[in-house]
């Protein structure tokens, strides 16, 4: 009898390197996240900042510099847009291993952890606007 060659697309060998290639994906994204958290603290940290010299400003009755608060919020914003960014990218290299062949289910924490980021900085954004309105 004559036994039949295993498809590449079927071999251990290449869902093995789409495997690797899935967490490698997943680490550059959590990479990201942890760029993205940095930037929505600094500016998080900028905006506290920024209140500690209106209130300074306010009783010696001189202005507080507002690019400070332009700043914070533009840290803000931009780690969400990098992080909006990193995400894309993630689905689009995801997508292309999965077109291949079959490849094990995603993993749900690197999502999760973008969402969460961004629901915070999405919070964050919101409260630095509304509150040098």
């Amino acid at each position: 009898m004559r036994q039949s060659k295993p498809s590449p697309t079927t071999s251990p060998t290449t869902e093995l390197a789409k495997q690797r290639n899935q967490a490698a994906a997943e680490r550059t994204l959590l990479a990201w996240i942890e760029n993205s958290l940095m930037l929505l603290g600094i500016g998080i940290t900028l905006d506290y900042i920024v209140i500690s010299l209106h209130q300074g400003a306010a009783r010696s009755g001189e202005s507080a510099p507002q690019v400070l608060d332009l700043l914070s919020l533009l840290l803000v914003l931009l780690g969400l847009g990098l992080l909006a960014l990193a995400v894309w990218q993630y689905r689009l290299s995801i997508q292309f291993v999965r077109r291949s062949a079959n490849i094990m289910p995603s993993r749900l924490m690197a999502p999760i952890a973008a969402a969460a980021v961004i629901t915070f900085g999405v919070t964050s954004a919101a409260v630095i606007l509304f509150r040098s309105l």
